[in-house]
């Protein structure tokens, strides 16, 4: 360690070797309080929650409106939504996802230079990803047909998808940010953009469907507004919060630099894992409902599987709302040097997600015979949907937990782990456990739900193996060493960095 903190210090202002000298030596330190941290976490956990439940609400709004003009419309604009969900938000939510990591342990760290810089850089690295999604999309006619899908359909889900395109910056620019501001435990105002694009949706949707004529044309065009209003809403709110911070020691952008340009090995190798663990999961989901129509009795299956995940992909937002908190405010703790800290924002972040999740499950399991007719007027459907909510309960309290330990493994910059973890439970257990129970074992859709139910559990439980076995206070030495690393990716050409590459301000 001596050898290469030394190396380091040449490239780093003293604070952060400081940081480094800190977090090597970290002993018990002051502890915060368990009711204060879970005060602090709840405080982050609760507009994220909100923000992804309107978010998903305002994707919707679209598919609704194209239900009312028949039916072949509707299965374009599901299919397409699908299509852009597990193709297009998927990897640009785990591209983005890198900030959680280097701009939260930055701020924590004190670098506040280096948040507008990983901002600059994860921006262009997002761009790069754009651009390879519109070419997996040029292909995505033949691609649809050999899977099978109606040669109409298939021709006009690519049309929708074609004009999503220019949602994709959008999307890519909106999780940009949003990542950039969780690192400063700034949360409320990509909320409030999110909120702000909610409310315009239907507008949208019913301008551009109805009043228009443009019909499905009109669908795709309103997911652009929406996606359009969201990112220039943040991005204004931006451009204000910086004109106020200019001239303090808490500025993190400086213009444009081309330092963005440069460090993108460090940032990759946090951001793909990061991409591994968010598809692994979304597209295993996704393979539950391709699964779904392939028993016996698919249009019931394919009915009672939807509205299933549509359940507990509402209650998922409670969890993924804390495992933000939580990812912040490990990154900021570690970054800081304060491993301690760190450790006691886990424990707190765990205890609270048991607690929340459990009731959670509670209350699937008290309305389990009910919710159903919201959906369908069949009592079979109904029957089928009480049962599967049994599994549903149980995935609630797995599926939480995991999600709050992958939290926290961000904030510590893991992500490889968990990514091995995820692809194994989901991919090399879930999966084919799913299809064997349903297919070989004649268990319908009670199988797949338990094979991924099963999965989800298993990874619950290594993945709060894994966070109990770390060594807090090398986990806050390796964080101030990211940070430098992350400093020493600056564009030098081979020389010695000058005054001004190490300044930050």
């Amino acid at each position: 360690m001596s050898v290469q903190q030394g190396e380091s210090s040449r490239l780093l202002p003293p604070s952060a070797v400081l940081s480094i000298d800190a977090a090597s030596d970290l002993g018990p330190g002051p502890r915060v309080p368990f009711g204060k941290e879970a005060a602090r976490l709840l405080a982050l956990a609760w507009p994220i929650s909100l923000l992804n439940l309107l978010q998903y609400v305002a994707n919707q709004m679209p598919i609704g409106f194209v239900g009312h003009l028949d039916s072949f419309s509707l299965s374009v604009a599901v299919l397409s939504w699908s299509i852009l969900n597990v193709s297009g938000y998927a990897l640009l939510m785990g591209t983005a996802a890198a900030l959680e990591t280097l701009c939260g342990q930055a701020y924590g760290g004190k670098q506040y230079q280096q948040l507008g810089y990983q901002l600059q850089r994860s921006l262009l690295i997002s761009l790069v990803m754009v651009l390879l999604i519109c070419g997996l999309w040029m292909q995505l006619h033949p691609i649809l047909l050999l899977l099978g899908q109606d040669p109409r359909i298939s021709a006009a889900t690519t049309r929708y998808l074609w004009l999503c395109v220019p949602s994709l910056p959008c999307i890519a620019a909106g999780e940009c940010m949003r990542r950039y501001l969780l690192a400063q435990n700034s949360v409320l105002p990509s909320t409030l953009a999110t909120l702000g694009a909610t409310v315009l949706a239907p507008l949208y949707a019913w301008a551009l469907i109805f009043l228009s004529g443009l019909d499905l044309d009109g669908a795709a065009l309103a997911c652009d507004l929406i996606n359009a209003t969201n990112a220039a809403l943040l991005l204004g709110y931006l451009v204000w919060r910086e004109r106020r911070l200019a001239g303090t020691p808490q500025q993190t952008w400086h213009g444009w630099s081309r330092e963005a340009w440069c460090g993108w090995g460090t940032y990759l190798r946090i951001a793909l894992p990061s991409l591994a663990m968010t598809v692994g999961e979304m597209w295993a989901f996704e393979v539950m409902i391709l699964l779904a129509g392939m028993l016996p009795d698919p249009e019931r299956s394919v009915d009672v599987m939807g509205i299933a995940f549509t359940f507990g992909g509402a209650v998922y937002m409670v969890p993924l709302g804390l495992s933000g908190a939580v990812s912040a405010r490990i990154a900021n703790e570690l970054g800081a040097g304060e491993g301690l800290r760190a450790r006691s924002v886990a424990r707190a972040g765990t205890t609270l997600a048991a607690a929340t999740l459990l009731g959670a499950a509670a209350a699937v399991l008290a309305c389990r015979h009910q919710y159903g007719w919201i959906f369908s007027n069949s009592e079979e459907v109904v029957a089928m949907l009480a049962r599967v909510l049994l599994f549903v309960a149980a995935l609630v309290v797995g599926d939480g937990v995991a999600a709050v330990q992958a939290g926290v493994v961000r904030g510590a910059g893991r992500q490889n782990w968990a990514a091995a973890m995820n692809l194994g439970t989901y991919w090399a257990l879930g999966v084919p456990l799913a299809a064997w129970l349903a297919f070989r074992q004649h268990k319908g859709v009670f199988g797949l739900w338990a094979g991924i139910v099963i999965a989800t559990n298993v990874q619950a439980v290594a993945m709060t193996v894994l966070v109990g076995a770390f060594d807090w206070p090398h986990e806050a030495q390796r964080a101030c060493e990211l940070v430098g690393e992350a400093r020493g990716g600056a564009c030098r050409d081979g020389k010695e960095p000058s005054a001004r590459d190490i300044e930050f301000g």
